[in-house]
C-alpha cells in the first residue's frame, strides 16, 4: 500500500515539473519576438523617413528643389569641354557676373500661374518669376517673396557659367528686380537663396530657364 502511494504521488509531481519548463521557454521566446516586431516597425518607420534612427536627414535649409528641364548647350570647337549650369563657374574671367539688376522693391506683380510658383524646401523663399523652363531675356523680371530681409541670386548660361549675381531686399515679405545680362548659350539656370556670414547657401531653389 505505501508503494502503491507513493507511485501516485510522483506522478503529479513530474508532470509539475514538465509544465514549468514549458512555461520557461516560452516567456523568453515571446521576449525575442516581441523585440524583433519593435526592431522591424523602427527599421520600417526610418526607411520611409517617419523617423531618423539609422540615418541622418539633410536640414530642410539645406535642401535643394530645381525645377525645369535644362537646355543643352551647343557642341561645337567653341563649346566642347565648357562647364554646364550645374557649375557656379565660368570658362571666361571677362563674363563673370557681367550682369545687374534694377530692384523695384517688391513692387513688381508678376503675371504667373501661383501652380508655376516654386517654393524653397523650407519655405523660407517663394520665386513667382521666371518660372520653369521661361525664356529669359534683359529687362525680365525676378520676384517672389520671402521669409528673410534678402534673398540672393545667380544667373548661369550653360556655355560660359555665372553671367550675373546679385542680391535684393525683400520688403514687406516681398521682392523683385529687373535683370539685365548678356547670355552667351542657349539656356542656363537661376538659383536663388539666402547666404549666411561665412558664404554658405541655404533655401535655395534652382529654376532652369532658356535664353
Amino acid at each position: 500500500m505505501l508503494k502503491y502511494r507513493r507511485k501516485k504521488k510522483q506522478i503529479p509531481m513530474v508532470a509539475k515539473k514538465s509544465s514549468k519548463r514549458v512555461r520557461k521557454i516560452s516567456t523568453p521566446l515571446k521576449i525575442v519576438v516581441g523585440l524583433l516586431a519593435v526592431i522591424l516597425i523602427l527599421a520600417v518607420l526610418d526607411l520611409t523617413n517617419t523617423i531618423t534612427l539609422l540615418h541622418k536627414t539633410t536640414p530642410t535649409t539645406k535642401r535643394v528643389v530645381v525645377v525645369g528641364k535644362p537646355v543643352q548647350a551647343p557642341v561645337t570647337k567653341a563649346t566642347a569641354g565648357s562647364q554646364t549650369a550645374s557649375q557656379k563657374t565660368n570658362t571666361n574671367d571677362n563674363l563673370v557676373a557681367n550682369g545687374t539688376i534694377t530692384s523695384t522693391n517688391g513692387t513688381a506683380v508678376p503675371n504667373t500661374n501661383p501652380s508655376q510658383w516654386v517654393t524653397s524646401a523650407s519655405g523660407i523663399i517663394t520665386v513667382k518669376s521666371p518660372v520653369a523652363n521661361e525664356q529669359l531675356a534683359s529687362g525680365s523680371t525676378l520676384a517672389g517673396s520671402a521669409k528673410v530681409s534678402q534673398v540672393d541670386y545667380t544667373l548661369i548660361d550653360n556655355v560660359v557659367g555665372v553671367i550675373d549675381t546679385g542680391s535684393l531686399n525683400v520688403v514687406n515679405g516681398n521682392f523683385s528686380g529687373t535683370l539685365n545680362f548678356q547670355p552667351q548659350g542657349t539656356g542656363g539656370r537661376l538659383d536663388v537663396y539666402t547666404t549666411n556670414s561665412q558664404g554658405v547657401e541655404y533655401n535655395e531653389v534652382q529654376i532652369n530657364v532658356s535664353f
